[in-house]
């Protein structure tokens, strides 16, 4: 007799989710899904903006306009330096994981993130 077929053990696990985690010194890592899915690039224009009163979520902008660029640390790989926000925005204890929702962006090259823990 065979064994019951369970669904669960032959389907793939799902792909990893497109993130970026900050931490309270203003520093951004980025997940190599994320990396992938924009097609991020050392020495990119990039910038991270946090939530104001024009908007209440955080916003990754790849327009050309932006002030920052991505570097390379080894072994840390992609980042960004010197992230501004509001004091108490990010736990300095636990950096903040975001999310980059499967929506187009209203505005071209300005991408919403959302907090890991609400999508």
């Amino acid at each position: 007799m065979l064994p019951t077929y369970i669904l669960a053990h032959h389907t793939p696990p799902p792909a990893p989710l497109p993130t970026l985690t900050v931490n309270a010194k203003g520093r951004v890592y980025f997940s190599k899904a994320l990396l992938h899915k924009m097609s991020l690039r050392t020495g990119q224009a990039i910038d991270l903006l946090p939530p104001c009163s024009d908007c209440l979520h955080w916003q990754l902008d790849l327009r050309s306009t932006a002030t920052r660029r991505i570097r390379w640390y080894p072994p840390a790989g992609p980042r960004i330096d010197g992230v501004r926000f509001s004091a108490g925005l990010v736990d300095p204890s636990m950096p903040l994981t975001l999310t980059l929702p499967p929506t187009a962006p209203a505005v071209t090259g300005l991408y919403l993130l959302l907090p890991a823990s609400t999508r």
